[in-house]
């Protein structure tokens, strides 16, 4: 990435995409380049070495709720087709399981909608409330479901150093999908994960 290229990317955060979202979003649900896959490791050595090619990181995650994420936004240069940045979006919003991922280069704002399977051009990047109502609109849950949904995880797991435990990407999907089927009233529900993947964490 050319050094224009990139200031053109951060221009179009800064004047653009950043005062959408600030206009209705808390700051605290709005995760900046917060890596959500640390690369792959390859073998190198006796311990192996990091491929930082690898690493996923989206420009932005919105969450609805603490660890609950809804929406994933893409920037790209003004010289560019905000389109360009949908493959990337939808690539994040599956790896996270959200259902609205959005692209924009400054001028054009695209929007892909999971659950509807549409693909459009939007005036700006929706506040909470309407995003929630959209994939409520899925769920079906009662304001009280709603609040049992959002209601944050318990934090107190520490790792061997004292720190706490944070899930990883597809721990929280499990979690996420496991609470959602039981306020639903699911009564067979099944995780399966392989070994050295965290099912006991989760």
């Amino acid at each position: 990435m050319t050094l224009s290229k990139k200031e053109s990317e951060a221009d179009a955060r800064y004047r653009f995409i950043d005062p959408m979202v600030r206009e209705c979003w808390d700051a605290e649900r709005v995760l900046l380049e917060r890596p959500i896959s640390n690369g792959k490791i390859s073998p190198a050595g006796r311990s192996g070495k990091r491929n930082e090619d690898t690493v996923k990181i989206p420009d932005y995650v919105l969450e609805i709720a603490p660890n609950i994420p809804i929406c994933i936004i893409e920037a790209k240069s003004k010289y560019v087709d905000a389109i360009e940045g949908m493959p990337q979006a939808k690539k994040y919003a599956k790896l996270l399981n959200v259902k609205f991922a959005y692209a924009s280069n400054n001028k054009i704002i695209k929007e892909y909608d999971d659950i509807t399977k549409q693909q459009k051009t939007v005036t700006k990047i929706p506040c909470p409330e309407e995003l929630w109502n959209r994939l409520n609109s899925n769920f079906k849950f009662s304001e009280t479901q709603k609040e049992e949904y959002m209601y944050p995880l318990n934090k107190e797991f520490d790792t061997p150093e004292g720190k706490i435990m944070e899930p990883r990407y597809y721990q929280q999907n499990a979690i996420n999908i496991t609470i959602e089927k039981i306020l639903r009233k699911e009564d067979r529900i099944l995780l399966a994960l392989a070994t050295g993947t965290g099912k006991t964490f989760i």
